[in-house]
Parts: structure tokens; sequence; C-alpha cells
């Protein structure tokens, strides 16, 4: 797949493994959050997403990433968290500017799957992108995600229902 803004061009390739990828190229941690048989759900202007999370802070390994931003977009705090996939994103334009921090010409992101703890909506920290969050069920979300993300919550559900994961 190809993604990006217009700006920046990436291609997308994804992995379901529990394996983890090099820390070193893992810029970001996402979850994908099941509650029974509803996943929580980011709603940006791109429209819904499944998979909250984002960007590594110095010396946070990619679980605490995610847990951080999990909490930040939609004021969930998780209880477990365990590997499902790495994507590997690939820039076709040239080296961004001001977008933060970057790793170039390849980046991961580690995705996790996990469950909902307890809601803090005071942790929220809304901004232009998280507009909301919610609890939709999976099989409404299958109809209306990008392929990437539908092959995610496919697998995050498979794997919940073959095994329950460690509280962390």
């Amino acid at each position: 797949d190809r993604v990006g803004d217009g700006d920046h061009r990436l291609t997308l390739t994804g992995y379901v493994t529990t394996e983890s990828p090099p820390d070193e190229l893992i810029l970001a941690g996402r979850a994908v959050v099941l509650r029974g048989s509803e996943v929580l759900v980011i709603l940006s202007p791109s429209g819904e997403e499944v998979l909250p999370g984002g960007r590594r802070e110095e010396g946070e390994s990619p679980k605490d990433a995610a847990r951080r931003e999990v909490i930040e977009e939609t004021g969930w705090t998780l209880d477990t968290l365990e590997p499902l996939a790495a994507l590997h994103f690939h820039y076709v334009t040239p080296r961004p500017e001001g977008v933060g921090r970057v790793i170039y010409p390849d980046f991961l992101w580690q995705v996790f799957v996990g469950s909902p703890r307890d809601h803090v909506p005071e942790q929220l920290q809304r901004g232009d992108w998280e507009m909301d969050a919610y609890f939709r069920p999976v099989s409404d979300m299958l109809e209306v995600l990008v392929p990437y993300q539908r092959v995610l919550l496919e697998a995050a559900v498979r794997s919940l229902g073959s095994r329950e994961p460690e509280p962390n």
C-alpha cells in the first residue's frame, strides 16, 4: 500500500508477528484495544481509525508509548498489552522537515493488542487530530476501515480468541 498526505508519501508493509522488531527502527507504539466484541475507535479528520498511539518519547519503549498515547488520545488506561504486528514504512519522497522526530527512509510502528482497564477522561489531551474516542462493534468497523487497519483488527480478534493476554 501507499500512504501519506500528498507531501509525504510512503509505502507500507505489515507483518502480523509477536516478535519485537529492532528497537532503533521503531518510531511509534500503537494498539488495537478490544472490549468483548467492540473495538476502541478514534475519530480524526481522516475518519474512524482503530490504532490509537503515537511517537515514542526519549527512552520510552514501544509498549510504554502505546500505553501513554492511548490514554492521551482516548482517556482509557490499558489492562493487557501484547505484541500483534509490525508496520514497515518507507519514504518515497524526500526526508520530511518540521514533523518532529523522523527515522528516514525506513521506520516501524510496533502494534499491540490490548484490553481497556479504566476510563480516566481528565487524562485526555485532544488536539486537532483526535476529535473523539468511543467503542464500536468490531463487525461494524470491519466494513469501513482502510485495508491495513482491517487486517490488523482481524488479527487482533483472532489473537485474543486463541489466548488470553497476561496483565501488565
